[in-house]
């Protein structure tokens, strides 16, 4: 086991991300959200764009970092596409901004321009072989496959954000199931990520034999933080 694998080991990874015209959505302000989640504890991050990989490496360079690439704007119907990370060009573009793990969609799914995984996971293997792999998985039969391709990490990233897996997602509760089959079965660590907004969620994911838990939205995402609250308002009361 690698030292990088080892500091994940019982670590809260934060997820710092923002999209579209969300006001906080520069590498400045990014950047500002990863030193205080730092603050509080944070000891891994994640972060999605070159940019801003570059601006949290520069402030943060002691904290690993998992980087990826996603579409601004996001391409329509999602669940549809591979979009995190989807080219070995974008590989190349989050290792060189200075993430030490990169973030792949590890779905069966159909890259664009009819790459590979294989391939880009040998590519980068081959040109950066000191930088680690996370495979981001819907479906069991994708952390085997991701682990037979020699990724280092496994995530439950994209459970509930694929067409064949879009109705674990409705129950706003994190993939379990997933977790414990890809923990029973994979040889690799593996991660639980996806819909965890509470401390409960992250202790159940240890539990369940998680490496590391990876939280966003209930952390770096104000606006649905506050939407989450709004709920609580009483029907009446919110005209």
């Amino acid at each position: 086991m690698t030292d990088l694998l080892q500091a994940l080991k019982h670590q809260l990874i934060v997820s710092v991300q923002a999209e579209g015209n969300a006001p906080l959505n520069t590498p400045e302000h990014l950047s500002a959200m990863a030193q205080t989640v730092v603050l509080g504890g944070a000891r891994v991050l994640r972060t999605a764009q070159p940019d801003n990989i570059r601006a949290i490496k520069t402030a943060l360079p002691h904290i690993p970092l998992i980087g990826l690439t996603k579409p601004e704007p996001m391409i329509e119907a999602p669940n549809d596409h591979v979009y995190i990370t989807p080219t070995l060009a974008d590989a190349l573009q989050v290792v060189e901004a200075g993430a030490d793990i990169v973030a792949l969609d590890a779905t069966n799914r159909p890259r664009p321009g009819g790459e590979l995984l294989a391939t880009i996971v040998t590519e980068l293997k081959q040109q950066y072989p000191h930088n680690r792999l996370m495979a981001d998985v819907a479906t069991l039969d994708d952390g085997l496959r991701a682990a037979e391709l020699g990724f280092d990490i496994v995530g439950t990233t994209l459970a509930g954000y694929t067409t064949d897996t879009v109705e674990r997602a409705r129950c706003g509760e994190p993939d379990m199931d997933l977790l414990r089959a890809l923990v029973a079965q994979l040889p690799c660590p593996v991660v639980l990520e996806g819909r965890v907004w509470t401390p409960e969620q992250v202790r159940q994911g240890f539990e369940a034999g998680a490496w590391a838990v990876v939280v966003g939205s209930a952390i770096t995402r104000p606006h649905q933080i506050t939407q989450r609250f709004l709920t609580g308002i009483p029907q009446h009361s919110r005209q």
